[in-house]
């Protein structure tokens, strides 16, 4: 398993013990999101924002998601 696979592997599974954590909303959508673009970022990107609505990282990762996804 790469470093990639790894990632996104620990994500999900951060995000299936902690759903209502937005931290780790946010992590697991931006692995999503850098790893393909993945539509099914989006939500959890919006999600996470939307709950850490003063964290500049979460607000970043949803802007450049949204800008690149057009």
């Amino acid at each position: 398993m790469g470093d990639r696979d790894t990632a996104l592997a620990r994500a999900e599974r951060a995000h299936r013990l902690a759903p209502n954590a937005a931290n780790v909303t946010d992590t697991y959508g931006w692995v999503l999101w850098m790893q393909s673009g993945s539509d099914r970022a989006l939500p959890l990107l919006e999600d996470a924002a939307k709950r850490l609505p003063n964290s500049a990282e979460a607000q970043y990762h949803l802007g450049l998601a949204l800008v690149k996804h057009g």
